[in-house]
């Protein structure tokens, strides 16, 4: 059985578009050596948000940058210091990020919802040295499950995988990946 992977990587960002096609490309990158890894019975995308923000920081180093998972930031809905689930810097700019994770109930609103989420993380940073938020949301459906296109995203990324039907938990086929983001002022 020959195993081949479809991408898709759609940037449309006023700044910084450079730096998040390394980054996605390198994460696609990561996620397929982690399939080859494990010889395509498992993914780091169907996990949990952590993975999936992990597989990130590990593109960030890869293309030259520095980051870390869980980042000590202040919030306005917080008193007390609170994370942020990802820093870093490439080139001399910096990022907080915002993710949320959906694998199960795959609606389009569904995704919409966790976005808002996302957005009103990263609303809530109160990081006067980083001034570049960016809201993610990574999207593990069923193959079974056709995903809506999201408008008003900056970032949509596809990584799907052909010909291995077996990506297989809790007797549903998870062969594919979405990762859409949105630049917050």
């Amino acid at each position: 059985m020959c195993v081949t992977y479809e991408t898709c990587v759609y940037i449309n960002l006023k700044q910084h578009s450079d730096i998040w096609e390394s980054i996605v490309t390198q994460w696609i990158k990561n996620n397929q050596k982690y399939l080859e890894e494990n010889d395509f019975y498992d993914s780091t995308y169907w996990h949990n948000e952590m993975a999936n923000v992990s597989c990130l920081v590990g593109a960030i180093w890869k293309v030259g940058g520095v980051a870390i998972a869980e980042y000590t930031t202040t919030k306005s809905d917080v008193e007390n210091n609170n994370r942020t689930d990802l820093y870093f810097s490439i080139g001399g700019v910096k990022y907080l990020v915002e993710a949320k994770y959906l694998r199960d109930a795959v609606t389009k609103e569904n995704i919409e919802n966790k976005m808002k989420e996302a957005v009103s993380d990263c609303c809530s940073i109160r990081n006067q040295d980083i001034e570049n938020k960016m809201a993610l949301v990574f999207v593990s459906p069923t193959d079974d499950n056709c995903l809506p296109d999201l408008e008003n995203c900056d970032i949509k990324v596809l990584l799907k995988i052909n010909g291995k039907t077996d990506l297989n938990y809790a007797k549903q086929s998870y062969n594919r990946i979405y990762l859409f983001g949105k630049y917050v002022e």
